[in-house]
């Protein structure tokens, strides 16, 4: 009998226990867990490419490439500002440039097809700048720049994020996420 409610108080306490939540974490920019590609919140930036399709009209669809001030040249619409907009946010400025003396009911479409690079420098064989792939880790990057010299520091990984008015140096693990437009700099180590 003894055990029999030892079993029951045993399976009571495991279903509490799997009842009972963590308290929500607050994600961090640079979470050492994958992340799918750069979401609704990425803003393109210069040197993205896109693809913009306004379905019915081949002659305006295409891939165009976001120039150094943020703008893309468009049929009809001649120069369209990207600055600080995401995928959505050209959707909707595409409408209402078109809407009103070119097309009636215009239904247009924007996908990033590759963003821009991602710059590994410092204490690797072949720094430079690589191209941006979604979920990609800093020991990806490390990688495709050749992988650590015997003088670098895998403890002393920084990541600098932002534009010249929002930079941002952060140290990080070789597990963290980048995003396109990172700077991965691997320091020196002491011997």
């Amino acid at each position: 009998m003894r055990r029999v409610v030892a079993c029951t108080f045993i399976g009571i306490l495991f279903t509490l226990a799997g009842c009972a939540s963590a308290p929500a974490k607050n994600p961090s920019e640079y979470s050492d867990k994958p992340s799918a590609a750069p979401t609704g919140d990425y803003k393109i930036a210069p040197g993205d490419v896109i693809d913009i399709i306004v379905y019915g009209h081949n002659d305006l669809s295409g891939q165009y490439t976001v120039n150094a001030e943020g703008n893309i040249s468009m049929p009809l619409v001649n120069i369209v500002s990207t600055i600080g907009m995401s995928t959505n946010d050209l959707e909707t400025r595409l409408v209402e440039m078109l809407r009103p003396d070119y097309l009636r009911n215009p239904d247009v479409s924007v996908k990033l097809v590759s963003y821009i690079p991602i710059y590994v420098l410092g204490e690797v064989e072949k720094a430079g700048s690589y191209p941006y792939q979604p979920n990609m880790s800093v020991l990806n990057a490390i990688a495709l720049a050749g992988g650590y010299t015997y003088r670098a520091s895998r403890k002393k990984l920084i990541v600098v994020r932002g534009d010249d008015e929002s930079r941002q140096e952060t140290k990080i693990t070789e597990s963290a996420t980048l995003r396109p437009g990172d700077t991965l700099i691997i320091r020196q180590r002491l011997f």
